[in-house]
């Protein structure tokens, strides 16, 4: 499959996708950005502030967090499922991201950043 997008992972969606022990869940995590990578990215909804949400119909329902940085550059913000999706709408807005974005760049620490997809 030719990548037409480009998703980078934070920190934060690296750290939550790589502590699930959910083998096949893990599995079509990765699947679905591989799929995102080439354009399509299924079931995906806004959830504000220029963030969405990529839904896996699987297990718990996971949901991956991104928002669109330019027209073909996406960043993964977090990851979750749909029973922690109240808890999962704490990130700062598109805007927020790309400020931390760009401390991240020049060596400073972040708490956390998230951004997501149009």
């Amino acid at each position: 499959m030719e990548e037409k997008n480009t998703l980078e992972e934070t920190e934060i969606f690296n750290a939550w996708h790589d502590a699930l022990t959910d083998l096949v869940g893990k599995h079509l995590i990765t699947r679905r950005i591989k799929q995102a990578r080439g354009g399509n990215f299924g079931v995906v909804e806004s959830v504000g502030e220029g963030v969405y949400e990529m839904k896996i119909d699987y297990g718990p329902g996971y949901r991956l967090y991104f928002f669109q940085e330019s027209r073909r550059l996406y960043r993964l913000l977090a990851g979750g499922d749909k029973d922690a999706q109240s808890e999962d709408g704490r990130w700062p807005s598109s805007a927020e991201s790309k400020g931390a974005k760009n401390a991240d760049a020049q060596g400073r620490h972040t708490s956390h950043h998230r951004q997501h997809h149009r």
